[in-house]
């Protein structure tokens, strides 16, 4: 390790100690430890509310060799191009510049972990490196290490918290404290969507029928899929009732993905059984598959180690057909209480057997992304499910 070179550790609460170097930002960070064997979609990864307050490792073994694009450039929305979340508050009327705009907080994990961080990326729309982006966002990161030991790790123990630090330069880790701590720490599920959901409702607005989008963390990529399919969207906080969603008159629902326990949001549950008592369309993408059990009646628990990756297989039951999906999530259904409830499971993970898809009537939910912006997924039938669901439905 050269002079100027930052030393950097990760330490699990097992006790199991990576010494790497550090990029990023010189910090201090505890979070949940995850991976995600994605090859591409690094920036959208990042930036995605899925990971809020997350150390995530990506297994391949070099990230950021096409850099990162420009933050400003944006569709007609004003909605990003490029990432899956934005760095200002959308109350703003017009959005400002990210390259002058004080502590922007684009990436959403606490911190970063890979084999290799590339320092001279090659892409036409690479603005800066991952390592300067970083360093601008506040986040710190280290490379050098084993991050398919790591991943093997969690998958045979569970999830687990952990800490990562990078140290100044002419600074030496002080390893032994750094692993007391980590041994005591606790996996902390209570994530605050205050942080990541919109404070007021912003309207997207466009030609069809309107939808309501009730966000719990809402990454970019779902909604857009609904704008490009000519859909108004109504773009709510967490908190909103029901009887305030009506006041836009919206054809159907969509409760979409986001970290944590779904059972802490106790508001967006009681909103979906207003729903479901009401025969309204709803689709759940990612945490709102939980979220929906949940109002009908079932129950959630977590997963080991989750689904974090671009090729989950899932098998439709009804057609048997099985499809490639892209998933970031850590609960899923308990397919025993699925009983109490009219629900049918829609997809089953062909890895685990777990829950991937519900359906009732009106009701659909899934819990990967059916169109991600880092992959071309064959799962847009589920959007066609939806669309006909909104077409066939009076509306509210």
């Amino acid at each position: 390790m050269t002079g100027s070179e930052k030393r950097a550790v990760l330490i699990l609460q097992n006790g199991t100690i990576f010494e790497g170097t550090g990029f990023g930002n010189i910090k201090k960070v505890i979070g949940e430890v995850v991976f995600n064997t994605s090859v591409v979609g690094h920036y959208e990864l990042l930036s995605s509310p899925v990971y809020t307050n997350q150390i995530l490792i990506f297994t391949y073994p070099l990230i950021g060799n096409y850099g990162i694009p420009d933050p400003n450039q944006r569709d007609k929305w004003n909605v990003s191009k490029w990432f899956n979340s934005d760095f200002y508050d959308l109350n703003e009327k017009n959005p400002p510049d990210y390259w002058n705009f004080p502590k922007p907080n684009l990436i959403k994990i606490a911190g970063l972990g890979v084999y290799e961080c590339c320092k001279e990326p090659s892409h036409y729309t690479s603005k800066i490196t991952l390592d300067d982006w970083m360093v601008r966002e506040g986040i710190p990161g280290i490379e050098n290490i084993d991050t398919r030991q790591l991943a093997k790790i969690i998958r045979d123990e569970g999830a687990m918290p952990g800490i990562l630090q990078v140290f100044s330069p002419d600074e030496d880790p002080n390893v032994d404290n750094l692993t007391k701590e980590a041994k005591n720490l606790e996996i902390n599920n209570a994530i605050p969507i205050d942080s990541i959901s919109i404070k007021s409702p912003h309207i997207y607005e466009n030609n069809g029928d309107t939808i309501v989008l009730i966000d719990c963390g809402m990454e970019y990529g779902i909604l857009k899929s609904f704008l490009q399919r000519n859909l108004k969207v109504v773009r709510v906080p967490y908190t909103f009732s029901y009887n305030e969603i009506i006041q836009y008159k919206p054809k159907g629902i969509v409760v979409n993905g986001g970290p944590g326990n779904p059972k802490r949001l106790i508001k967006a549950i009681e909103t979906l059984k207003d729903c479901i008592s009401n025969n309204i369309p709803v689709l759940g993408i990612g945490l709102g598959n939980e979220l929906l059990a949940l109002a009908a009646g079932a129950d959630t628990y977590k997963m080991k180690f989750g689904h974090n990756t671009q090729n989950q297989t899932c098998i439709d039951t009804e057609s048997r057909k099985a499809y490639t999906t892209v998933q970031n999530h850590a609960f899923t259904v308990n397919i025993d209480s699925l009983e109490k409830t009219d629900f049918k499971i829609w997809f089953k993970n062909a890895n685990d057997g777990t829950v991937e898809g519900l359906r009732n009537n009106n009701l659909l939910s899934v819990d990967f992304n059916p169109e991600p912006l880092i992959n071309v997924s064959d799962t847009k039938l589920v959007y066609e499910q939806f669309l006909k669901n909104l077409n066939s439905s009076g509306g509210i």
